[in-house]
């Protein structure tokens, strides 16, 4: 029994050893790696050399796998002992405690393909502690089986149907739930939205009203969410005084419609005001009534009435008449932040983080 424990608590230093130096180093420590593939039945032959570790993977998935390992044998000196299968069992590369044995000829257990490759990993041994003394089968046997991996549950969008409106900044995520492999995201008009991909996540940003199509692929199969991109039912827009030209005279600002009509911004009755001195001041036009449509962005050049002088664009508000479905607004910009009046006061409608880094 010492000579057991001295051989099993040596073969367990050299393992870790080896197995720590070849995850340093980025390389495979056994002979063979079985890389197991979903839905096919793989044959596996592990020889219990103790200089060598064979792992056998799952594949990478954004979802759990069962694991299936049937048809088990064990060889000892070029013989079958059907009798030892019951004491096969598969064990976590690392120690994690999760140790699954045969039952009813069958190991069956599941993984999370997310991992890395060495979680990923087990390994296929004999409880040699519990047969000896009766069998000293330390080094010297042959497990052969086969396995077989699959999904745990289907691949499925979180969503099927959004709606983005023209100011959602922070856009609307879809996940593609138990995907069993890298995922290919489109989407179908990149005039209407935009798609940020990460890892088994999409993120639709909204750019034009209109309606296209999410569109994932993986592992043979393929999915789509519906995406509609709104404008909002009432005044939703605004923009932010960039800077002053001196050369033309003119106050530079950008501005955007997220409404769902159009927004036509006076070319006549603006005011460029001082927020610090009054008496700088200056009525400002446009060249022509501008026209806005929804999703979209302009930059307005608003000149001064006067001869050109020196301002900082950062101490002026520029108050201004848009029409937004017949009716008349006076409205308000300045370096950051967008008003509204209504009912004889000034309402905050939006920051240039409302609606983004246009």
């Amino acid at each position: 029994m010492k000579r057991f424990m001295k051989i099993s608590f040596l073969s367990l230093i050299l393992f870790f050893c080896v197995l720590c130096f070849a995850i340093c180093n980025d390389i495979e420590v056994s002979a063979k790696t079985y890389n197991l593939k979903t839905g096919e039945v793989t044959s596996v032959e592990i020889n219990a050399d103790e200089h060598e570790f064979q792992f056998i993977r799952i594949p990478f998935g954004y979802c759990d796998f069962r694991i299936e390992i049937t048809d088990i044998q064990v060889w000892v000196a070029g013989e079958v002992h059907q009798e030892y299968a019951k004491y096969v069992y598969a064990d976590d590369v690392y120690d994690t405690g999760n140790e699954y044995y045969v039952s009813n000829g069958v190991i069956s257990f599941k993984k999370d393909g997310r991992e890395s490759d060495y979680e990923r990993a087990f390994l296929l041994e004999m409880d040699t502690f519990v047969l000896y003394p009766e069998v000293d089968i330390t080094e010297e046997y042959i497990i052969k089986c086969n396995i077989r991996i699959s999904k745990v549950s289907e691949a499925m969008l979180s969503k099927t149907n959004i709606t983005c409106y023209l100011d959602d900044i922070h856009g609307k995520t879809v996940k593609l739930n138990n995907a069993s492999d890298k995922i290919v995201w489109t989407i179908s008009n990149k005039k209407v939205a935009s798609v940020y991909r990460e890892d088994n996540c999409a993120t639709v940003y909204p750019k034009n009203p209109g309606t296209c199509y999410l569109k994932a692929k993986c592992g043979g199969q393929s999915f789509r969410c519906k995406v509609k991109v709104k404008g909002r039912k009432y005044v939703y827009a605004g923009g932010y005084i960039n800077s002053y030209n001196t050369r033309t005279n003119t106050f530079l600002m950008k501005f955007k419609n997220c409404s769902d009509k159009v927004i036509r911004i006076q070319s006549s009755g603006a005011i460029a005001v001082d927020s610090d001195y009054t008496a700088y001041d200056r009525r400002v036009n446009l060249s022509r009534t501008i026209s806005i449509k929804p999703g979209r962005v302009r930059w307005l050049k608003f000149k001064v009435i006067g001869n050109p002088t020196w301002y900082n664009a950062d101490d002026f508000c520029i108050n201004y008449t848009v029409l937004y479905k017949g009716k008349k607004y006076r409205m308000a910009s300045d370096n950051e932040t967008t008003w509204i009046r209504r009912k004889g006061k000034w309402k905050e409608l939006l920051t240039f983080d409302c609606i983004g880094s246009f």
